[in-house]
């Protein structure tokens, strides 16, 4: 009996050892999963900005294949019997935008096909994914027309890049010209500041952090005519007209005048993304930049105007 007492602690003592290490590697297992997991968002995130890029670069390349065809990259939208000057009231029609006319150069032409183009647009659901940034919401949204109702459109979390000016007042004539506005025609030559120096296209997130963020979206598709949305300006209540949901500006000197970086602005007609830091812009060469938001805010708007004394050689961003 002696001997049989003599080997029982020892016993003990190894199953509370095994506890002990088991609570130790738990603890370490919490530890390194702990440290892995920023890295792993990290990661993710860095993939997420690498397919905004890319589905940016694929738009460049239809772009570009659009000016080789028409020599003229695709306006901003389209609206008939219009004068340059005329404000966003004046517009009847058809409103189809940069995103659609690119339809066929994105390998779209099934889908193109079915939208008749020489009708008005009255809206469109269907999710074309190069428009989209993963980081950003694909959902169609709803926007109200005076002319055609309740009509739904299909998200784009990139717009076409409208210089300086406003949007509303006057879409077709903007105070600094950028590649797309109302009924533009803009040629390569046309690009004075040159294309490395120059937006096509920038990234606008579908919520911002305004009173009305539902009501911020924007669409490949259309100026849908008689759409007046909110225009986000703190402590003003100032509509936004159709061009707000297809091109994007810097600012404006119309009242209220406003200027505005990459992301740093509640009004919808500006530029945002749901990335941290800035934004992505598609440049007139077909490159992408990662837009911080710290840019000189007069060195963005520079980059928004072909011809804006962004001069070849100058800096790059």
């Amino acid at each position: 009996m002696a001997s049989l007492a003599a080997v029982v602690p020892p016993a003990r003592r190894a199953r509370g050892m095994m506890q002990i290490e088991v609570l130790i590697v738990l603890l370490v297992a919490g530890a390194m999963l702990g440290l892995m997991l920023p890295a792993m968002q990290t990661a993710r995130q860095a993939a997420r900005r690498v397919q905004c890029m890319n589905n940016l670069k694929q738009i460049g390349v239809a772009m570009h294949t659009y000016h080789g065809t028409h020599d003229v990259f695709p306006p901003g939208y389209v609206i008939r019997d219009v004068q340059p000057g005329d404000p966003a009231s004046a517009e009847h029609g058809p409103g189809f935008a940069w995103g659609a006319l690119l339809l066929p150069n994105l390998d779209q032409s099934a889908m193109a096909a079915t939208i008749d183009f020489n009708s008005d647009a009255t809206g469109i659901t269907t999710r074309i994914p190069s428009f989209n940034c993963p980081n950003d919401d694909p959902t169609p949204f709803v926007v109200h027309s005076s002319v055609h109702g309740i009509v739904s459109v299909s998200a784009s979390s990139f717009v076409g890049v409208f210089g300086f000016g406003s949007l509303t007042d006057c879409p077709g004539r903007p105070e600094s010209p950028g590649v797309l506005f109302r009924n533009s025609r803009v040629r390569i030559e046309d690009v004075a500041d040159g294309l490395s120096q120059t937006f096509m296209l920038g990234e606008r997130r579908q919520t911002h952090s305004g009173e009305h963020a539902s009501l911020a979206g924007s669409t490949w598709y259309a100026a849908v005519e008689g759409v007046d949305r909110d225009g986000g300006y703190p402590d003003r209540e100032i509509l936004e007209g159709p061009a707000s949901l297809v091109l994007g500006t810097s600012g404006q000197t119309a009242d209220p005048a406003w200027r505005a970086g990459p992301n740093g602005t509640t009004v919808i007609s500006s530029f945002s993304s749901a990335h941290a830091g800035g934004a992505h812009f598609l440049k007139g060469d077909g490159s992408v930049g990662f837009i911080a938001n710290e840019i000189d805010v007069e060195a963005f708007r520079r980059m928004t105007g072909i011809a804006d004394s962004a001069t070849p050689g100058g800096p790059t961003f």
